[in-house]
């Protein structure tokens, strides 16, 4: 796999280009990854110009959740464009012996929605049908033989995402809904049980990957609520985490206010001044 990653404009078509010349991506690379080069415009993916060994493609450019800041800036500033990337993915599946089998468009590309990218989209999921891709999940044992319903949605707020496909494991599924993965709107993937979990906050019902961590789930309850309908405790030593103060296992130091899990047993009366301290404040406590 090529995962190039750059927050820096200078000479990045140059450097991309060159890397793929060098290892020869045209006959070597099964999976490509451009994540946070904003200043490319995709020239330098010339290289993969009808590739027959390219799997995945994701020329998303954010690695994970597109509301953060740094992933809002960098969809609003690409320079990826359509004319010159659009011809290479065409020249792609143009090839009888293509692989390419997962793709991650631009969200730039995606909201605006040219009649360009939904003829492309059209041909990619003409070219996964012709592909015969079954699902790849197991039940007791036997792996399933139903027809994958990969394929990259056409319409709606997940226009241009492909469907029954998890994005980190690339395994295909069928309708089955203890197949399918999972839909994270944070980052608008995929993801199968295996690779990432997506949970839905009790109370709001907003929807998160693990790696967004939009969402988390209470390690005493095991319910998960979103950051803002619930206030998550962590503790600083061993990272487990509690919401709100039903489930409250945390101990907090009246100085730092850092907290800690009883198991850690990090924090301690303090006769002296009649609080809560964890072990560094104390410390400081006595010599000073």
């Amino acid at each position: 796999m090529l995962f190039i990653h750059s927050y820096t404009k200078r000479r990045h078509m140059q450097v991309l280009k060159a890397a793929l010349i060098c290892i020869d991506a045209v006959n070597n690379v099964k999976s490509l990854k451009v994540t946070s080069c904003v200043g490319i415009s995709g020239s330098g993916l010339e290289s993969i110009r009808m590739s027959t060994m390219v799997e995945r493609i994701d020329i998303s450019l954010v690695s994970g959740d597109y509301k953060t800041k740094s992933n809002k800036d960098i969809v609003e500033k690409t320079s990826l464009s359509e004319d010159l990337v659009l011809p290479v993915l065409c020249s792609i599946l143009g090839r009888s012996s293509s692989s390419l089998k997962h793709i991650q468009l631009s969200l730039k590309w995606r909201n605006k929605r040219s009649p360009e990218l939904s003829r492309f989209m059209e041909e990619y999921n003409e070219h996964l049908e012709t592909m015969s891709i079954t699902c790849q999940h197991k039940t007791r044992g036997r792996q399933c033989a139903n027809e994958s319903e990969a394929r990259l949605h056409t319409y709606g707020e997940r226009y241009g995402v492909q469907s029954s496909t998890c994005y980190d494991c690339m395994k295909h599924s069928c309708t089955d809904e203890s197949h399918s993965p999972d839909y994270c709107p944070q980052c608008q993937k995929y993801h199968c049980s295996s690779c990432d979990f997506v949970f839905n906050c009790l109370e709001c019902l907003k929807a998160s990957c693990l790696s967004c961590a939009e969402v988390h789930v209470c390690q005493e309850c095991y319910m998960p609520y979103c950051n803002d309908c619930k206030t998550f405790f962590f503790c600083l030593k061993c990272f487990k985490q509690v919401c709100s103060m039903e489930c409250c296992t945390m101990a907090f130091c009246m100085k730092c206010y850092h907290s800690y899990c009883l198991d850690c047993a990090m924090v301690s009366f303090c006769e002296g001044c009649n609080t809560m301290l964890c072990n560094d404040c104390e410390s400081m406590s006595f010599s000073g």
